[in-house]
């Protein structure tokens, strides 16, 4: 995880696992950790990914060079469609940036000088997106709720998410809840319980589908349970 922010394996894998065809291929249209990269290459999935930070892609290209078949695009998502040629992605799968919520680079989405300014772009990216995947095909987006810095009131991130996904014509389909370490939650509780604002403990995984809902137990495999070890 070498100059990155931090992704958990274990839902990434699970996620490739559970909303990606055996042997196919994963879009990113924020590929700021190496994570999903080697999970991928790990599975043997072709994996593509754009982010905009130089230092990053050339230290996730660095770290992923084992895997053939993984590979890091620089440039900005907003032009995914030209900097990736490929097309018919079995699965989008990424985790944006949550607006200003933590400012990655100056020249990013993170740092853009309205949520609705934010959003403009956000639509554009998945729209590209959306028209990259094949039919029968996830997306994939990890993202959680978000405060106005100024009121401390709530975006609506994860509603606006889900509104924004079906205009451009997905499926909303799952919620999975990734449930967050506690970490230092203890103590900012007090804190925070000052102003009735609550320790976030838990992270959304919003699930959406690209095509006919009824081809889902055609396309993909049967997810195979071992209860001698009660996993996957």
């Amino acid at each position: 995880n070498e100059g990155s922010s931090n992704f958990d394996p274990v839902l990434a894998e699970l996620i490739m696992r559970w909303f990606c065809i055996k042997g196919g291929k994963v879009l990113d249209a924020f590929g700021g950790e190496q994570t999903k990269g080697v999970v991928a290459g790990e599975l043997g999935l072709q994996y593509s990914a754009v982010e905009i930070r130089k230092e990053q892609v050339e230290l996730n290209n660095l770290q992923t060079s084992k895997y053939n078949n993984v590979k890091y695009f620089l440039g900005d998502s907003n032009n995914i469609d030209e900097l990736i040629k490929e097309r018919d992605f079995n699965l989008c799968f990424t985790s944006p940036p949550y607006y200003d919520l933590e400012v990655y680079s100056k020249n990013d989405m993170s740092a853009l000088g309205s949520y609705e300014e934010f959003m403009q772009q956000y639509e554009n990216i998945f729209t590209k997106c959306y028209e990259m995947l094949a039919d029968d095909s996830f997306m994939v987006v990890k993202i959680g709720e978000i405060r106005d810095k100024q009121t401390g009131e709530y975006r609506n991130f994860v509603g606006d998410n889900i509104s924004l996904f079906k205009r451009i014509g997905f499926t909303y389909y799952n919620e999975l809840t990734l449930v967050n370490a506690y970490g230092t939650a203890p103590q900012r509780a007090n804190r925070m319980m000052k102003t009735r604002k609550m320790v976030k403990l838990h992270q959304n995984i919003l699930v959406f589908y690209k095509g006919n809902i009824k081809n889902i137990n055609k396309v993909y495999h049967k997810i195979e349970v071992d209860s001698s070890v009660n996993g996957l």
